[in-house]
């Protein structure tokens, strides 16, 4: 008889929009908060995600939480119509004592195996009119550390939303909202883990940041 001991994995993605931390703010050609903001639709699957891996099938297959965030950008400028913005992605660990390459663990269910990495957490974000080059597409961190950020949004020249409701093609960072024109200003955020058996049972925890900015990244 061979019996399987499975100890779970239990990892939990947080979600935050504009938070401390965001490099440059909106306060330069585009308007300062409030005018300019970015929203997260909690009613789609709040803020909080939690992978349970305790099934042999999910360890292996993995598990995806599907439009769970919704973003909702609004960039204002009532000066002199040059606003320009990007939006990123930022992974946060907590930082020291945790590894930089590493989620924060905050229960320990084992001893054997490696503690999860940054390079586990896939997302994918998505609009209808597609003005990122990423759209649609799974990505991770490049750099899978604390800090690490992936672009969305970022272009020297500003592309003018659409009249109408209609797309004005390519990345679309100018004034405008998503309460004119959602399928410029509004993105959908899915979520992917896939830990196969490598890593020490226990609960650990990342942070994404989602950043609107303007200037250098």
């Amino acid at each position: 008889m061979h019996i399987l001991l499975l100890l779970p994995l239990i990892v939990v993605v947080k979600c935050y929009a504009q938070p401390a931390g965001c490099a440059t703010s909106l306060s330069f050609n585009c308007d300062g908060w409030p005018l300019s903001r970015i929203e997260m639709d909690q009613q789609a699957g709040g803020s909080m995600m939690e992978f349970v891996f305790d099934d042999i099938s999910d360890y292996n297959s993995g598990m995806t939480f599907y439009g769970t965030t919704i973003l909702r950008v609004t960039a204002s400028d009532t000066a002199n119509s040059d606003c320009n913005w990007q939006l990123k992605l930022i992974a946060n660990n907590g930082g020291l004592p945790t590894p930089a390459g590493e989620w924060l663990q905050t229960a320990s269910y084992g001893s054997s195996g490696a503690q999860p990495t940054i390079a586990l957490m896939e997302v994918r974000v998505t609009n209808n009119c597609a003005t990122s080059p990423l759209n649609g597409t799974w990505q991770t961190f490049p750099l899978a550390v604390n800090g690490d950020k992936i672009v969305l949004i970022d272009d020297g020249i500003i592309n003018l939303a659409g009249t109408g409701g209609s797309c004005g093609g390519g990345q679309t960072n100018s004034e405008g909202s998503y309460l004119t024109s959602y399928g410029e200003f509004a993105f959908v955020v899915d979520y992917r883990i896939r830990p196969f058996f490598n890593y020490t049972p226990g609960k650990y925890e990342l942070n994404i940041k989602f950043c609107l900015t303007e200037g250098t990244l």
